[in-house]
């Protein structure tokens, strides 16, 4: 919570240490360990040790428990996000399958853990651009919510969220608009102001308005979204890193480049400093940066860049991965548009 990742994991591996002492390598507490240590990988980027991590706890769990097991179905699930993170869409949505199936057989069509598969399966459906069976997983999983804990409750203003992503990939804007409204309406009554999903729910309001080409607006939802997240957070936090990058590209839209570039380097520097160099979300800032200098015309510090940025990519999600695929583009890019185009027939 506070961003302090390396010493979470540091713990983690210690607890694990004492609990295969005490009780042996093959315990539910052993995998609880190995759950718990995954996601700790998960959130720095460590995608490949996250998957060994939760698959150890699979195993574990599957030879105590069972295959239909709901804690087995909660390894499945985090193991979504994982291949999510690697590309392996195909591999994902297995994962989310075989939960879904657990959790529908175990507890039915209208538990909260049956309605969290269905939406971690229509985040996989969103990264294949299957918009339609994605719009049916998340509708699926807001009517359990709404029916299980009301209007007014996190869990629907969550739901709400995630049903208006959907919209604005497709592009329905006003239908967008109108869910992150509800959901932001949610938030501010239950938790007040100056909370986190507060923040969260002003930056994703701030995105749709950006596509609406009102800009303003945006701006002024980021700055609050911005305000919040340095109030509860500090400087030195990854949700603060996100709102000055949000930030930043409405600088960068408008032709404000310099407020953009100092801005985008904020983001950069807490990034460094929460998850270090090999990152993705490092990465991303170094791209956001290259493209800055691609269009203050400083094609040289722009290669730097995002070179730099292809380069964590490819270490961090491999060759074959969309992000990757996308630093390949944008360095041809800049070669093309330098009359480079040799070179950018290499990428």
């Amino acid at each position: 919570y506070q961003g302090k990742y390396s010493d979470a994991e540091g713990l983690h591996k210690k607890s694990l240490q004492i609990l295969e002492g005490e009780f042996g390598k093959h315990h539910l507490e052993i995998a609880n360990s190995y759950n718990n240590l995954a996601k700790i990988y998960s959130i720095q980027g460590k995608c490949a040790i996250a998957e060994k991590s939760y698959e150890k706890s699979l195993q574990i769990r599957r030879e105590l428990l069972g295959e239909d097991h709901p804690d087995t179905a909660s390894v499945y699930s985090n193991l979504v996000g994982v291949y999510m993170d690697m590309g392996n869409y195909e591999k994902a949505q297995e994962m989310g399958e075989k939960s879904l199936q657990i959790r529908e057989s175990v507890f039915g069509n209208s538990h909260p853990d049956t309605a969290d598969s269905y939406r971690n399966l229509a985040e996989v459906y969103v990264c294949q651009g299957d918009y339609k069976q994605a719009e049916e997983m998340h509708k699926k999983s807001l009517l359990i919510m709404k029916k299980v804990f009301g209007e007014m409750h996190p869990n629907t203003a969550i739901g709400y969220n995630n049903l208006a992503g959907i919209y604005r990939n497709k592009g329905e804007y006003i239908e967008a608009k109108k869910l992150y409204e509800n959901s932001l309406q949610i938030y501010k009554e239950i938790f007040g102001e100056n909370h986190s999903d507060t923040a969260l729910a002003y930056c994703n309001l701030a995105s749709v308005y950006e596509n609406l080409e009102e800009d303003e607006k945006a701006e002024i939802l980021y700055k609050n979204s911005l305000q919040i997240r340095r109030g509860i957070f500090g400087e030195s936090h990854s949700d603060t890193a996100i709102s000055y990058n949000n930030l930043a590209g409405v600088y960068n839209k408008r032709g404000d480049y310099v407020k953009a570039k100092e801005t985008y380097k904020k983001g950069l520097q807490i990034w460094q400093n929460v998850f270090g160099e090999k990152h993705p979300n490092t990465a991303i800032s170094y791209n956001n940066l290259a493209n800055i200098y691609e269009k203050q015309g400083e094609y040289e510090k722009a290669e730097g860049l995002y070179k730099r940025s292809l380069q964590i990519r490819e270490q961090v999600l491999g060759e074959d991965h969309p992000d990757t695929a996308i630093g390949y583009n944008n360095l041809a890019g800049l070669y093309r548009h330098t009359g480079e185009y040799d070179i950018a027939l290499i990428y």
